[in-house]
This record gives C-alpha cells, sequence and structure tokens, in this order.
C-alpha cells in the first residue's frame, strides 16, 4: 500500500522565517532564563477598570504587554545588535508575533511603553487585521527593539523562543496557571504566568538579562502605575488620567 503524504512546499513567508531563524540560532549563542509573575493584582486591575470604563478596549492580552512594555523602559535587554555595535533604545518598539494561517509574522507597536492599555489594545488589534488581510507594509514590521510571543492560549506554559536578528533578546509568554501559596500562615490562591527571556549571550550578559527579566515580573506583578484608557476617554480633554488601581 503506498502511503499518503501531503506535501506543502515553502512559501514566501515560511522561506523568510526560515533563513532569519536559521541565522539567529547560528550567528547567536542563545540563553533563555524562566520566570513566574504573579497576575492576581493585574487581572483584578483589570476588572476595576472594566467596571469604570464600560466602553473601553480593555483585555488581559493588551493589560500584560503593557505592563512588559513599561518594564522594558531602561532595559539592557530593549536593543538591536549591528556591525558589532549594541544599540539601547529609549522607546519601546514592541514587536507582536502573530500567525497567520501558519505564518510567523511581527507587526511593530511604536513607544508602546508610551500607550494606554485600550490605545495598545486597539493597535494590536489594527496590525493583526492587516497581516491576516496580507496588507502588512513595511513600515508595519520595521524598527522593533523587543518581540514578545505568546504560546499561552495554546497551554504552553514556558518555553525557549528564538531572538528575532537584530534584536538581542525575546520574551516568550506563557499560559496562566492556578497555585496555592502560604502567606502569614494561611493559604491563598494565586495565578501565575510563565515567562521565558531568550537573549543574545555575545550582546548581554546573564545577570543583566536576570534584571531585566526580574523587571519584567515586577511590573507585570505591580500594575499599580499603569495608564488604563487615554484622556479623551477618561473625561475632559485636560482632566485626570485614570492609572491601575490594587
Amino acid at each position: 500500500m503506498t502511503e499518503a503524504v501531503r506535501e506543502l512546499v515553502y512559501d514566501r513567508f515560511r522561506r523568510t522565517t526560515a533563513r532569519r531563524m536559521t541565522e539567529s540560532v547560528i550567528t547567536k549563542p542563545q540563553v533563555t532564563l524562566h520566570r513566574r509573575a504573579d497576575v492576581t493584582r493585574l487581572e483584578s486591575s483589570l476588572a476595576g477598570a472594566k467596571a469604570r470604563h464600560h466602553d473601553a478596549d480593555l483585555g488581559f492580552s493588551a493589560a500584560l504587554l503593557a505592563a512588559i512594555a513599561r518594564g522594558l523602559r531602561s532595559s539592557r535587554v530593549n536593543g538591536t545588535v549591528a556591525d558589532r555595535t549594541i544599540r539601547l533604545h529609549q522607546s519601546v518598539n514592541l514587536g507582536v508575533a502573530v500567525d497567520v494561517a501558519g505564518a510567523l509574522l511581527v507587526p511593530v507597536v511604536h513607544a508602546a511603553d508610551h500607550l494606554s492599555v485600550a490605545g495598545l489594545a486597539a493597535r494590536t488589534r489594527e496590525l493583526a487585521e492587516v497581516a491576516r488581510s496580507g496588507s502588512l507594509r513595511p513600515e508595519h514590521v520595521e524598527g522593533a527593539t523587543f518581540t514578545v510571543s505568546s504560546l499561552g492560549p495554546l497551554g504552553i506554559e514556558l518555553f525557549s523562543p528564538i531572538v528575532n536578528p537584530p534584536q538581542l533578546a525575546i520574551l516568550g509568554v506563557g499560559a496562566v496557571r492556578k497555585e496555592f501559596v502560604v502567606v502569614d500562615g494561611q493559604v491563598a490562591e494565586t495565578r501565575n504566568i510563565g515567562l521565558s527571556l531568550s537573549f543574545d549571550h555575545a550582546a548581554t550578559d546573564g545577570a543583566d538579562a536576570a534584571r531585566a527579566l526580574g523587571e519584567i515580573c515586577r511590573s507585570v506583578e505591580q500594575p499599580d502605575g499603569l495608564l488604563w484608557v487615554d484622556e479623551a476617554l477618561d473625561g475632559s480633554p485636560g482632566g485626570p488620567v485614570d492609572r491601575a488601581h490594587a
């Protein structure tokens, strides 16, 4: 009996991805650090923001991205490498990996650390729609200083993403899982998310990468400073902005 075989020829996107990932693995000594961050307060703050802003587009993914972007400010992993020169960027231009019909596309949210959660949600949704429609232009995918790739919705808790050149690091976001801890002699429920930071060890040291991942975790676990909505959605144009509350 002849075995039925389905052959899939590399399309343009697959060829590009294969070339870039192979180049990354061959030319960059990569190490992955894993940590878990407690998202209990982030989820609580998100619920409160949704109650205050019924019309705002607020979701967990956008809140998490906002916290990650904030944690990357002044970080040794928010950077790019070119011609043996490390460029550390003050602005966080976040590449967000999107799976489109089996192809991995990475549109870029520029200045993500200055966007509200609602603004970040709108921008990532817009870019994802453009990617899925096949209408991405160079300006949609250029200029990223750091990439976030999420396999959490597929049940993966921790993994080792491959650095996307010329960036020097990438964060893998895993699934949220329930855990029980003892606090002051009492059992408390927490919800923790897996975060995996892969970095170019030629461009940054393990200690710097560990500190960077720690700062990202602190930003996720302490969401008090997050901006949930823009001023225009919070009342008068000159009115106060709404930040996260624990």
